[in-house]
Protein backbone atom coordinates (compact mmCIF):
# COMPACT_ATOMS: atom_id res chain seq x y z
CA UNK A 1 0.00 0.00 0.00
CA UNK A 2 0.99 3.39 -0.94
CA UNK A 3 -0.40 5.54 2.11
CA UNK A 4 -2.30 5.18 4.88
CA UNK A 5 -5.39 7.50 2.55
CA UNK A 6 -5.91 4.43 0.69
CA UNK A 7 -8.96 1.56 1.20
CA UNK A 8 -8.39 -1.79 3.09
CA UNK A 9 -10.26 -4.55 1.62
CA UNK A 10 -11.00 -7.08 3.55
CA UNK A 11 -12.22 -10.80 2.03
CA UNK A 12 -12.65 -13.41 3.95
CA UNK A 13 -14.22 -17.24 3.62
CA UNK A 14 -15.26 -17.27 7.29
CA UNK A 15 -18.76 -17.95 7.85
CA UNK A 16 -18.37 -16.64 11.89
CA UNK A 17 -18.29 -13.10 13.04
CA UNK A 18 -15.52 -12.99 14.87
CA UNK A 19 -13.86 -10.06 12.86
CA UNK A 20 -17.02 -7.95 12.77
CA UNK A 21 -16.79 -8.55 16.67
CA UNK A 22 -13.39 -7.45 16.66
CA UNK A 23 -14.22 -4.37 14.42
CA UNK A 24 -16.27 -3.12 17.09
CA UNK A 25 -14.35 -4.17 20.04
CA UNK A 26 -12.12 -1.54 18.84
CA UNK A 27 -14.49 1.27 17.61
CA UNK A 28 -13.40 0.60 13.93
CA UNK A 29 -15.72 1.57 11.02
CA UNK A 30 -16.03 -1.05 8.34
CA UNK A 31 -18.47 -1.15 5.13
CA UNK A 32 -20.09 -4.77 5.00
CA UNK A 33 -22.74 -4.45 2.32
CA UNK A 34 -25.74 -4.24 5.09
CA UNK A 35 -26.91 -0.72 5.15
CA UNK A 36 -28.17 0.85 8.37
CA UNK A 37 -31.67 -0.74 10.65
CA UNK A 38 -34.71 -0.41 9.42
CA UNK A 39 -37.30 -1.89 12.23
CA UNK A 40 -34.12 -3.69 13.49
CA UNK A 41 -32.42 -5.90 10.01
CA UNK A 42 -29.97 -4.44 8.16
CA UNK A 43 -30.90 -4.93 4.43
CA UNK A 44 -27.87 -6.03 1.87
CA UNK A 45 -27.17 -3.60 -0.95
CA UNK A 46 -23.60 -4.24 -3.07
CA UNK A 47 -23.66 -0.42 -3.93
CA UNK A 48 -22.67 0.53 -0.20
CA UNK A 49 -19.19 -0.67 -0.90
CA UNK A 50 -19.34 2.42 -3.86
CA UNK A 51 -20.89 5.13 -1.69
CA UNK A 52 -20.31 4.48 1.82
CA UNK A 53 -16.94 6.16 2.88
CA UNK A 54 -15.40 3.80 5.31
CA UNK A 55 -11.69 2.59 4.87
CA UNK A 56 -12.13 -0.78 5.45
CA UNK A 57 -14.32 -2.76 3.51
CA UNK A 58 -15.55 -6.46 4.23
CA UNK A 59 -16.52 -8.82 1.94
CA UNK A 60 -17.27 -12.51 3.23
CA UNK A 61 -17.31 -14.81 -0.09
CA UNK A 62 -19.19 -17.38 1.44
CA UNK A 63 -21.80 -15.63 3.70
CA UNK A 64 -22.06 -15.74 7.50
CA UNK A 65 -23.76 -17.20 9.83
CA UNK A 66 -26.04 -14.46 10.62
CA UNK A 67 -26.89 -13.66 6.66
CA UNK A 68 -30.76 -14.53 5.59
CA UNK A 69 -33.21 -14.11 3.00
CA UNK A 70 -36.22 -13.25 3.74
CA UNK A 71 -39.85 -13.48 2.44
CA UNK A 72 -42.76 -11.53 3.56
CA UNK A 73 -45.87 -12.67 5.02
CA UNK A 74 -47.69 -10.33 3.66
CA UNK A 75 -50.59 -11.88 0.76
CA UNK A 76 -48.93 -12.09 -2.89
CA UNK A 77 -45.76 -11.56 -2.17
CA UNK A 78 -42.89 -13.61 -3.53
CA UNK A 79 -40.53 -10.72 -2.87
CA UNK A 80 -37.40 -12.04 -1.50
CA UNK A 81 -34.42 -9.72 0.76
CA UNK A 82 -31.07 -10.56 2.22
CA UNK A 83 -31.11 -9.03 5.80
CA UNK A 84 -29.20 -9.17 9.05
CA UNK A 85 -30.81 -9.17 12.12
CA UNK A 86 -29.83 -7.87 15.28
CA UNK A 87 -31.99 -9.55 17.51
CA UNK A 88 -32.21 -13.39 17.93
CA UNK A 89 -35.46 -13.96 16.90
CA UNK A 90 -35.37 -14.28 13.15
CA UNK A 91 -38.82 -15.85 12.53
CA UNK A 92 -40.67 -12.72 13.67
CA UNK A 93 -38.57 -9.30 12.05
CA UNK A 94 -40.41 -6.83 10.13
CA UNK A 95 -39.55 -5.51 5.89
CA UNK A 96 -39.14 -2.03 6.16
CA UNK A 97 -42.95 -1.72 5.46
CA UNK A 98 -43.92 -2.97 8.63
CA UNK A 99 -44.80 -6.86 7.56
CA UNK A 100 -43.99 -9.63 9.44
CA UNK A 101 -41.34 -11.61 7.31
CA UNK A 102 -39.70 -14.64 7.83
CA UNK A 103 -36.20 -16.89 7.02
CA UNK A 104 -36.47 -18.72 3.87
CA UNK A 105 -35.65 -22.63 4.96
CA UNK A 106 -34.76 -21.04 8.54
CA UNK A 107 -31.30 -21.37 7.50
CA UNK A 108 -28.64 -18.78 7.05
CA UNK A 109 -26.77 -18.05 3.54
CA UNK A 110 -23.18 -19.31 3.56
CA UNK A 111 -21.23 -22.14 1.50
CA UNK A 112 -20.33 -25.40 2.57
CA UNK A 113 -18.45 -28.22 1.17
CA UNK A 114 -15.25 -28.65 -0.98
CA UNK A 115 -15.89 -28.60 -4.62
CA UNK A 116 -19.59 -27.64 -5.15
CA UNK A 117 -18.50 -23.67 -3.52
CA UNK A 118 -17.51 -22.40 -6.70
CA UNK A 119 -20.52 -23.26 -9.12
CA UNK A 120 -22.11 -20.70 -6.17
CA UNK A 121 -20.01 -18.02 -6.77
CA UNK A 122 -21.65 -17.15 -10.04
CA UNK A 123 -24.84 -16.95 -8.39
CA UNK A 124 -26.87 -15.05 -6.03
CA UNK A 125 -25.32 -12.74 -3.42
CA UNK A 126 -22.22 -14.49 -3.68
CA UNK A 127 -21.88 -13.40 -7.56
CA UNK A 128 -21.53 -9.98 -6.82
CA UNK A 129 -19.25 -10.35 -3.83
CA UNK A 130 -16.85 -12.62 -5.80
CA UNK A 131 -16.94 -10.03 -8.85
CA UNK A 132 -15.84 -7.36 -6.12
CA UNK A 133 -13.24 -9.71 -5.03
CA UNK A 134 -11.51 -9.93 -8.73
CA UNK A 135 -12.06 -6.46 -9.03
CA UNK A 136 -10.79 -5.22 -6.06
CA UNK A 137 -7.47 -7.97 -6.53
CA UNK A 138 -6.56 -6.66 -9.65
CA UNK A 139 -6.08 -3.09 -7.95
CA UNK A 140 -3.88 -3.79 -5.48
CA UNK A 141 0.09 -4.52 -5.30
CA UNK A 142 0.22 -5.87 -1.95
CA UNK A 143 -1.94 -9.06 -1.07
CA UNK A 144 -1.87 -10.44 2.49
CA UNK A 145 -3.05 -14.26 3.23
CA UNK A 146 -3.96 -15.18 6.57
CA UNK A 147 -5.84 -18.28 8.49
CA UNK A 148 -6.44 -19.63 4.75
CA UNK A 149 -4.80 -22.98 4.00
CA UNK A 150 -4.99 -22.83 0.15
CA UNK A 151 -7.75 -25.34 -0.14
CA UNK A 152 -10.33 -23.50 -2.11
CA UNK A 153 -9.40 -24.17 -5.93
CA UNK A 154 -11.37 -20.80 -7.40
CA UNK A 155 -9.40 -18.59 -4.39
CA UNK A 156 -6.45 -20.67 -5.57
CA UNK A 157 -6.54 -19.90 -9.11
CA UNK A 158 -7.23 -15.58 -8.96
CA UNK A 159 -4.22 -15.80 -6.42
CA UNK A 160 -1.86 -17.20 -9.54
CA UNK A 161 -3.77 -14.52 -12.01
CA UNK A 162 -3.16 -11.65 -9.75
CA UNK A 163 0.32 -12.54 -8.80
CA UNK A 164 1.09 -12.98 -12.56
CA UNK A 165 -0.90 -9.94 -13.73
CA UNK A 166 1.44 -7.24 -13.41
CA UNK A 167 5.20 -6.70 -12.48
CA UNK A 168 6.06 -5.64 -8.73
CA UNK A 169 2.97 -7.30 -7.27
CA UNK A 170 3.87 -8.91 -3.69
CA UNK A 171 2.06 -11.61 -1.56
CA UNK A 172 2.72 -12.01 2.42
CA UNK A 173 2.06 -14.78 4.02
CA UNK A 174 1.24 -15.12 7.98
CA UNK A 175 0.87 -18.65 9.21
CA UNK A 176 3.64 -19.94 12.17
CA UNK A 177 4.68 -22.99 10.56
CA UNK A 178 5.62 -22.42 6.33
CA UNK A 179 6.76 -25.95 5.70
CA UNK A 180 3.46 -27.71 7.18
CA UNK A 181 1.28 -24.71 5.39
CA UNK A 182 3.13 -25.22 1.85
CA UNK A 183 2.47 -29.28 2.13
CA UNK A 184 -1.52 -28.65 2.85
CA UNK A 185 -2.00 -26.66 0.01
CA UNK A 186 -3.08 -27.56 -3.49
CA UNK A 187 -1.28 -28.46 -6.07
CA UNK A 188 -1.84 -25.36 -7.94
CA UNK A 189 -0.26 -23.14 -4.99
CA UNK A 190 2.52 -25.24 -3.18
CA UNK A 191 4.15 -25.90 -6.90
CA UNK A 192 5.04 -22.28 -7.50
CA UNK A 193 5.86 -21.92 -3.50
CA UNK A 194 9.57 -22.23 -4.26
CA UNK A 195 10.21 -20.29 -7.09
CA UNK A 196 7.95 -17.37 -5.43
CA UNK A 197 9.78 -17.17 -2.41
CA UNK A 198 12.96 -17.33 -4.51
CA UNK A 199 11.89 -14.65 -6.79
CA UNK A 200 11.07 -12.57 -4.25
CA UNK A 201 7.01 -12.63 -4.96
CA UNK A 202 6.04 -14.14 -1.76
CA UNK A 203 7.11 -13.39 1.74
CA UNK A 204 6.34 -15.54 4.66
CA UNK A 205 5.98 -14.42 7.85
CA UNK A 206 6.53 -17.48 10.05
CA UNK A 207 4.58 -15.91 13.30
CA UNK A 208 0.80 -15.71 14.88
CA UNK A 209 -0.92 -13.08 13.38
CA UNK A 210 -1.04 -11.39 16.97
CA UNK A 211 2.70 -11.43 17.09
CA UNK A 212 3.17 -9.43 13.79
CA UNK A 213 3.90 -5.92 13.49
CA UNK A 214 2.80 -3.74 10.49
CA UNK A 215 6.25 -3.22 9.87
CA UNK A 216 7.04 -6.78 8.79
CA UNK A 217 4.56 -7.11 5.85
CA UNK A 218 4.51 -3.09 5.09
CA UNK A 219 4.51 -2.38 1.27
CA UNK A 220 7.97 -1.42 -0.14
Amino acid sequence: MKDDSQKIYIFTINHDTLLEQLFAQYGIEVIDGFGQPINNVRYWSLDLFDYEAQKAHLYKLHGSINWFSFRSDAKDSDNEVIGLPLGSDIWHTKNPHGELQRPIDGRPLFLAGTFNKMLYYTSGIYAGIYCRYLENLRSVGMLIICGYGFGDKGINNSIIDWIYGEPGRKLYVIHPDSNRLQKSARGAISKHWANWTNSGLLTVVEKKVEEVSWSEIQYK
